[in-house]
């Protein structure tokens, strides 16, 4: 008997009970974040399906509607009868932590998805291979699709945001410098940027050999070594360092930190 794949029966149960509870509103708070494919359960599958067509039509979803619509698509002896309804919506008194319940879904699912996919690449490297390159080529891609389906943003209100926006103000008000992020050191930049935020994708633009990778390596010098005159200064009183991974398609790493060397 081989083992189920895994999965929380109970947090399936519980994010359907919620929808049940404050119908659209709380399937609005956790569409994205969970797809039907996500639930491990057949009947779970088929009634947040039955919810997700009763959404689109704009008709309420409780237990009436969703039987209805069940029957309508043949799904009733799938889910188990009108009975298995009554429980889910009876069961839950609550949906506060439908978005957790659906989030542990969702993770659990990523899982199932790399069990099926490595136990795939395994049987598929047990044959004989033409290529060992193409096909360490393509589990990597089969890997990489999984971890990247697994990454999905929600969707943040504007309350929310704009709470985050005041503590922030109310942090920089409390500096005594106007540098907020990383400082690169080039005081000018730093003055017009506040430093380098985080979130920021910074582009460097400019005609070849005209010094892009120098100012980018300095830039990553000053975020994480301490300048000399630092050296003799209490490691309280010694501004933060920060890690920084650096990647060149255009030099080796030897030769980058040659480079940092010689500055």
């Amino acid at each position: 008997m081989s083992r189920p794949l895994p999965h929380n029966q109970e947090a399936e149960a519980a994010v359907l009970g919620g929808i049940l509870l404050r119908g659209e509103s709380a399937l609005f708070d956790i569409q994205d974040v969970v797809r039907e494919e996500d639930f491990y359960i057949p009947r779970h599958q088929a009634v947040y399906r039955a919810m997700l067509t009763l959404a689109e039509r704009k008709e309420p979803i409780d237990v009436v509607t969703l039987e209805s619509q069940l029957r309508a698509v043949g799904d009733m002896k799938l889910v188990g009868g009108i009975e298995v309804l009554n429980r889910l919506s009876d069961r839950y008194a609550t949906s506060h932590n439908i978005v957790h319940h659906s989030e542990q879904i969702r993770k659990l699912a990523n899982i199932r998805n790399l069990v099926i996919t490595a136990k795939e690449i395994s049987e598929d490297g047990m044959e004989d291979l033409e290529n060992a390159d193409e096909f360490i080529d393509e589990a990597e891609k089969k890997i990489m699709a999984i971890n990247a389906s697994g990454r999905r943003s929600n969707y943040v209100g504007a309350r929310e945001l704009v709470m985050e926006v005041f503590k922030g103000i109310t942090e920089r008000s409390k500096l005594d410098s106007n540098i907020t992020g990383v400082p690169t050191n080039f005081h000018r930049l730093d003055d017009m940027t506040g430093g380098l935020q985080p979130g920021d994708l910074v582009i460097l633009a400019a005609r070849p050999s005209m010094g892009k990778t120098a100012f980018a390596l300095n830039m990553a010098q000053n975020a994480c070594i301490l300048p000399e005159r630092y050296s003799n200064v209490s490691i309280e009183e010694r501004p933060l360092t920060h890690p920084v991974l650096f990647f060149s398609l255009e030099m080796g790493a030897t030769q980058l930190i040659e480079r940092i060397l010689c500055s």
